[in-house]
């Protein structure tokens, strides 16, 4: 039995997912982040079904990050982030905030010098 494993076995259920979630990350999320992580990937999930139920969700999700890459460069920016949660409609729920959030603590993460956007695929690894 690995180490995270034996310790999500003395974690109380509801808090499993989120850590084992970021176990692929340099280091866990804050609670926030973790919040927003999840509302943008209910967002992303709901607009799949409404638009697109026969597509796989990672081909989802890749197309839309990569429509948020407006540069073409990898990086997602907090702007383009937020353009694409209003073009699938989820401005109700995944706040700026919320995108200004995940955008600055992913970006942190990847030690790239950048704290205004972040790596398409760090994305992918979290939604």
């Amino acid at each position: 039995m690995n180490r995270m494993n034996l310790i999500a076995t003395r974690i109380p259920q509801q808090f499993q997912k989120s850590i084992l979630n970021s176990q692929n990350t340099s280091r866990l999320l804050t609670t926030s982040t973790l919040n927003a992580v999840d509302k943008l990937k209910a967002a992303v999930n709901e607009y799949r079904i409404k638009n697109d139920p026969q597509e796989l969700p990672s081909r989802v999700k890749k197309d839309i990050l990569h429509a948020a890459d407006f540069d073409h460069n990898g990086q997602v920016t907090a702007e383009g982030l937020q353009r694409i949660v209003q073009n699938i409609g989820a401005q109700h729920s995944v706040s700026k905030e919320d995108v200004h959030l995940i955008v600055l603590e992913l970006g942190n993460q990847e030690n790239t010098g950048s704290k205004d956007s972040v790596s398409v695929n760090t994305l992918l690894r979290v939604l």
